[in-house]
């Protein structure tokens, strides 16, 4: 059977923070230039001020869109967190549409990102969620994601997984709940939810009928939609950061994200064939149940791995003794002579060396040379299977962001034409131009080569048009 990747996904939810690694005096002025960078400066009037929450002193909030503003003291450490609703996305999305046609989730992902290019951020992702939807306009007996299947599925242990469920002796190996809500403008919803694994966790997985939550919240739908069930992988912490760096990596490429993520679905949980008594501890080895494979369109899976890249280990020690070593040794060197304390140290440490202090040495020589200018996108390196790809994305949307703010007031067609410049560009020579500096809009100057840069953007753009 041919692999089929027609998913029909969406980011669903999308919590971001921004770090600055410098003092933040005014929060306020901050927050406006996140606005400015999200493009959502005209509507700044429009967003309303709300309680702060934990950890934040207040958060505003426009159409599902909310920005938490922590205490100016604390701005380098807490950061500014940025959450998306699904609504607020697609809202997002369709104001981004009206310059940019083209404009999608991973826009937004490589942009966020590249942010921490120059080293005066950090960004992180702490939560994403990626909807799939199963949506049929005919009666079926069964559809291809069919809540009453999964459930008798789960219940008889068909199914094998990597989530943590509840254990097997004597309670249900998965939460199965009928939501009712109690709010009476949603009471009497007879819409059934599936939650899978546990929700504190990096990942878990609900599966619910979508039209029924839709038509009981007072949605419109269309009426001839006869069935309406998605199903939700929620990613936190590391797989959250991950997912978003795989969107943005598997973006230029056809199908490939879908693939993916048909691969990752299968990877944390798979329905299997069960003849007689289930095996729980080699559920592995079972077949694929065929409605399952109409579903996700393969058996092969994908590990989502997000790989933190090697520390140089001369750095790390050169840390560790300035946090926890250099005090003490002060006051040693206070009373000791220092030669005497060298002497000292030389004596109770020859015969305990390993290995790991031959790395230190060798990591000290890489160390000299390193470019301490470079920072930020190296992290990604070890982060993903195709690194040029994927820097070369972080970076043709960063030289975006620097041509839309230095041509902020120009006509939009003379900017969408340098943009769409920009798009074609081949990767090879978006990385020639890749310095690993922060975007314009948070920098102090931009140089005369980055002004050159643009201006050779505008005379091919004349030049084609």
């Amino acid at each position: 059977m041919t692999p089929k990747f027609e998913m029909n996904w969406k980011v669903d939810w999308l919590t971001m923070t921004l770090t600055p690694k410098f003092e933040v005096p005014d929060c306020d002025g901050f927050y406006s230039d996140i606005l400015k960078y999200l493009g959502l400066s005209e509507y700044e009037k429009l967003f309303e001020k709300k309680s702060g929450g934990k950890y934040y002193t207040k958060t505003m909030r426009y159409n599902d869109i909310s920005i938490k503003i922590p205490d100016s003291f604390n701005a380098d450490v807490q950061g500014f967190c940025i959450e998306f609703t699904g609504h607020g996305i697609d809202y997002y999305i369709e104001q981004m549409r009206r310059l940019h046609k083209d404009y999608d989730v991973c826009n937004l992902l490589a942009s966020f990102l590249s942010l921490a290019e120059g080293g005066a951020f950090a960004c992180n992702i702490s939560r994403l969620d990626v909807a799939i939807d199963d949506i049929s306009y005919e009666e079926k007996r069964y559809y291809k994601l069919d809540l009453g299947r999964i459930e008798r599925a789960l219940k008889r242990h068909e199914f094998a997984t990597r989530l943590t469920c509840k254990t097997h002796y004597g309670k249900d190996l998965v939460e199965l709940t009928d939501i009712t809500y109690e709010n009476s403008k949603l009471k009497g919803y007879s819409g059934k939810t599936l939650y899978i694994g546990n929700s504190k966790s990096n990942t878990h997985i609900r599966v619910y009928d979508k039209l029924a939550e839709r038509k009981d919240r007072g949605f419109e739908v269309d009426p001839k939609i006869k069935h309406w069930a998605r199903f939700e992988l929620v990613y936190r912490n590391k797989n959250a950061l991950a997912v978003a760096e795989k969107i943005v990596e598997l973006s230029g490429s056809c199908g490939a994200f879908e693939k993916f993520m048909a691969e990752n679905i299968n990877y944390y949980i798979r329905f299997v064939v069960v003849k007689g008594k289930p095996d729980v501890s080699h559920m592995c080895r079972y077949s694929t149940k065929r409605w399952w494979l109409s579903f996700v369109g393969t058996v092969e899976k994908a590990k989502l791995v997000h790989i933190k890249p090697d520390r140089n280990e001369f750095k790390k020690k050169v840390n560790w003794y300035k946090r926890t070593v250099a005090p003490t040794v002060r006051v040693i060197l206070e009373v000791v002579p220092i030669d005497q304390f060298l002497m000292m140290t030389n004596e109770n440490s020859i015969e305990r060396e390993t290995p790991n202090h031959d790395r230190i040495l060798q990591d000290f020589h890489e160390a000299k040379t390193d470019d301490e200018n470079v920072l930020g996108i190296k992290r990604y390196e070890n982060y993903t299977d195709n690194y040029i790809t994927f820097i070369a994305e972080l970076e043709r949307n960063r030289i975006k962001n620097e041509i839309k703010y230095l041509l902020n007031g120009c006509a939009q067609s003379e900017i969408a034409s340098i943009l769409k410049n920009v798009d074609e560009e081949p990767a090879e020579d978006i990385l020639q131009y890749c310095d690993y500096k922060q975007i314009g809009l948070f920098a102090d100057d931009l140089r005369s080569q980055d002004v050159a840069f643009y201006d050779n953007l505008k005379k091919r753009s004349t030049a084609h048009a």
